[in-house]
C-alpha cells in the first residue's frame, strides 16, 4: 500500500468501516459464511490458550475504567500485575474447560458463580470494534479473491 492509498484509507471514520462491513455481509452473504467458518477452523486449529485468555482480559478487562483507574494513581503498577495475572488465570481455566471439553466442570463453575452480580446492571455488548475492524479486513480483502484463507 503506498503512502496515498494509506492516507486515504485513514480518513475513514468508523462508521464508515462498520457500514462496509454490514454491506459486505449482505452483498456477499456466501463469502462472508465461507470465511466466518474457516476463521472458526483455524482458531480452533491455532488457539494458543495463554495469548487468548491474555487477548480476553486485555480486550475486556484493561481497556475499560480499570485501565483508567491504574492511569490516575488508583491502582499501582502491582495491584495491576496481581489483577492481570487473576484474570488471565480465570479465563485460562474456562477456556481451557470448554476447549477440552470439560462441559459438566464448566456448568457446574456457571452454575455456582452465576449467583453473584445479580444486581449488576444487565449485559449491553458492544459490537462497535468488531465491525470497524470486521470492514478494514474485508475492505483488503475484497478485491484479491485469493485471498480468502
Amino acid at each position: 500500500m503506498n503512502t496515498e492509498d494509506f492516507e486515504e484509507e485513514m480518513e475513514r471514520t468508523n462508521e464508515e468501516w462498520k457500514e462496509y462491513a454490514r454491506a459486505f455481509q449482505r452483498e456477499h452473504a456466501d463469502q462472508y459464511a465461507y470465511l466466518n467458518e474457516r476463521m472458526k477452523e483455524l482458531f480452533f486449529e491455532n488457539v494458543d490458550m495463554d495469548l487468548f485468555a491474555r487477548f480476553v482480559v486485555h480486550y475486556c478487562f484493561r481497556n475499560g475504567p480499570v485501565e483508567d483507574m491504574h492511569a490516575q494513581g488508583k491502582l499501582s503498577q502491582e495491584d495491576m500485575k496481581t489483577l492481570n495475572k487473576y484474570m488471565v488465570n480465570s479465563v485460562a481455566e474456562l477456556f481451557g474447560l470448554a476447549m477440552s471439553g470439560e462441559w459438566l466442570k464448566f456448568y457446574l463453575l456457571y452454575a455456582y458463580n452465576s449467583i453473584n452480580g445479580k444486581n449488576w446492571d444487565k449485559e449491553e455488548p458492544d459490537m462497535e470494534i468488531s465491525d470497524i475492524i470486521l470492514g478494514g479486513y474485508l475492505s483488503d480483502i475484497a478485491d484479491d479473491s485469493d485471498n480468502l484463507l
